[in-house]
């Protein structure tokens, strides 16, 4: 799973996409098409911080990520304390 600024996810998935075979699923809508997605997850599932806040538990329930990566730039650094705080529970 990847957690980031919201305007960097469609330059993740486009990256994606260019530079791998693999599938990537860009999380966002109501609140009921996202736990839709989190329970049909692909390789790359690509989220925002706030989305990680509010959906922290559905997360850690639907999607189980096996590696979370965040980004460390200075404009982001009190959303990744927040989602970092609640992705706490993913597994290792």
């Amino acid at each position: 799973m990847r957690a980031c600024r919201f305007p960097h996810l469609a330059e993740w998935e486009e990256q994606i996409a260019r530079f791998t075979e693999r599938d990537v699923r860009f999380v966002a809508g109501l609140y009921q098409d996202r736990l839709k997605l989190y329970q049909a997850p692909a390789f790359f599932t690509l989220v925002n911080y706030e989305q990680v806040v509010r959906d922290a538990d559905d997360i850690n329930r639907l999607l189980k990520p096996d590696v979370v990566i965040r980004s460390t730039s200075a404009a982001g650094r009190s959303a990744i304390k927040t989602s970092i705080y609640c992705i706490g529970a993913c597994p290792a």
